[in-house]
This record gives C-alpha cells, structure tokens and sequence, in this order.
C-alpha cells in the first residue's frame, strides 16, 4: 500500500483528464469481458 501512496503523493487531475481516462479503461474492460466470454465458450 505504500508503492501505492509513492505513486499518487502529490497528484492533481483535473475532470478533463479523469473523462479522457475513463473511456479507456471502459474500452479495457469490455474487451476483457469479451475475451473471457470467448474463453468460457470454447471450452463448453
């Protein structure tokens, strides 16, 4: 946990940057929802 507190100690994001962020991480995550759906279906 204090890596963690290293890596955010000091950091300021403004909402611009926070929206730009979100759609990517949203895109992340869907494609790895598709690919373990994938996965899950192969092996049925």
């Amino acid at each position: 946990m204090l890596i963690l507190k290293d890596w955010s100690n000091g950091i300021s994001l403004t909402k611009e940057a926070i929206n730009d962020e979100r759609d990517v991480v949203h895109n992340e995550y869907r494609m790895r929802i598709v690919g373990q759906q994938r996965m899950i279906e192969r092996s049925l």
